[in-house]
């Protein structure tokens, strides 16, 4: 069982992550890696939380599924970027 102020604490590190819109998954990875906090803890929290603050999380969730569309998209534009300029270089090729 975790005291008060070790749920403050898992509480101030998930708030620190929610500022770098991570979802729960890398939360609970982030917190297990860099703070050595039990993946039960930070779970255990984060219930806390989304039941205290639903409307937040309802709208956190909309966000991060407009991150991963922009995260998605961008990479498609990457990949784009990269099939131009290899064509562009197969036609000056072509041309020598």
């Amino acid at each position: 069982t975790l005291s008060d102020d070790e749920l403050r604490c898992v509480q101030a590190h998930i708030e620190r992550c929610l500022a770098c819109y991570m979802s729960a998954d890398e939360v609970v990875a982030a917190l297990q890696l860099q703070s050595d906090v039990d993946a039960r803890a930070t779970q255990l929290v984060w219930s806390k939380l989304t039941e205290q603050n639903a409307q937040f999380f309802r709208a956190y969730d909309v966000l991060l599924r407009c991150k991963e569309q922009v995260t998605a998209f961008n990479y498609l534009v990457s990949q784009q970027v990269q099939l131009q300029q290899q064509q562009q270089q197969q036609q000056r090729r072509l041309r020598e």
